[in-house]
């Protein structure tokens, strides 16, 4: 690639301009739930921490925390994970992700990110780019 004029040596047919830098902030939304750790019930919704992050991919519910559902509205008012989004730990085990492929309801501890795109494919795209060496050293 020329960096002089950031253009690939090697191009698809009809792609000839330029490459945008765009920060990810101006293609996603990012947030992270109200910072609160709320009470332990013993029924009621998950909410995950990343210690509950298993496998590549897998979020652990059976041994999740659960919360009240009046914690759970009044937590999520901000943002919560959906089906699609990313979720990105940003304390303890920084770096760690997951892509939510389940339509569960459930919330993430404040100390993950969650990652918003408007488009399921850019969103898998994203996971697998957020665990390659390169973006995590970064």
């Amino acid at each position: 690639m020329s960096m002089d004029k950031k253009v690939p040596e090697i191009r698809f047919n009809d792609f000839g301009e330029e490459w945008n830098g765009r920060c990810l902030g101006s293609l996603c939304l990012i947030g992270d739930i109200d910072h609160r750790m709320p009470e332990s019930k013993t029924t009621g919704i998950p909410y995950l921490m990343t210690g509950d992050f298993c496998g590549i991919n897998g979020l652990d519910f059976k041994n999740a925390k659960l919360i009240s559902i009046e914690d759970y509205e009044l937590l999520s008012k901000k943002i919560k994970p959906e089906y699609g989004d990313i979720l990105f730990a940003r304390y303890a085990s920084v770096g760690s992700v997951r892509y939510v492929e389940t339509k569960i309801d459930f919330l993430i501890s404040y100390s993950c990110a969650i990652i918003k795109t408007n488009n399921t494919s850019y969103g898998k795209f994203l996971f697998y780019c957020f665990q390659t060496d390169n973006t995590q050293k970064k």
